[in-house]
């Protein structure tokens, strides 16, 4: 992984590469209200079909929830 933009409390972009698959992934935060984060993650696959769909969802999920408990742990 290769962390390409890194802004804390709003952005993080990278390039990730697991055999010949590249991801471009980004999770950008921001706060709508006091002790509130809105996380919005989202990602580019080259080369990706829709029947990949049901192998990166769980990554994706598993992604979220690894970043919520990661801010729930600084609070």
């Amino acid at each position: 992984m290769e962390i390409i933009e890194f802004e804390p409390e709003k952005v993080i972009r990278v390039k990730t590469q697991d055999g010949s698959m590249k991801i471009n992934g980004w999770a950008l935060f921001a706060a709508p209200g006091e002790n509130e984060t809105k996380l919005t993650i989202g990602g580019e696959f080259p080369g990706m079909d829709d029947s990949m769909e049901e192998k990166i969802r769980p990554l994706i999920e598993r992604s979220a929830a690894n970043i919520k408990s990661l801010i729930e742990s600084e609070t």
